[in-house]
């Protein structure tokens, strides 16, 4: 189930990538919960914007910068949305990561 979900998955990310870039909408995939590996048998996956945030999910990648989540703080409750300077640190980095993909294009 799992293998049919992500080839679904890469699928629609090729689908839309297709759609938006036919109208020359800029755009972007950001890996938040999942790690970019995901994408790694998509036969489109270079021509796809897909920000990388070190080969990790952005969630992890903040946590591994030091950055909590809900449930970090607080084990009692099950979060796992950052808190508000961990969101402007992902901001700055999907900034960062857009101007990198910006710049090759």
């Amino acid at each position: 189930v799992d293998e049919y979900e992500n080839e679904q998955l890469n699928l629609e990310m090729v689908s839309l990538h297709a759609f938006l870039s036919h109208f020359g909408i800029e755009h972007y995939f950001t890996c938040m919960l999942v790690a970019e590996d995901l994408f790694r048998e998509n036969p489109v996956r270079n021509q796809l914007p897909i920000l990388s945030f070190d080969g990790k999910s952005a969630i992890k990648y903040a946590k591994d910068n030091g950055y909590k989540v809900g449930k970090d703080v607080n084990t009692n409750i099950d979060c796992n949305h950052l808190d508000h300077d961990g969101n402007e640190f992902l901001a700055k980095k999907i900034f960062e990561e857009m101007e990198k993909l910006k710049n090759v294009a």
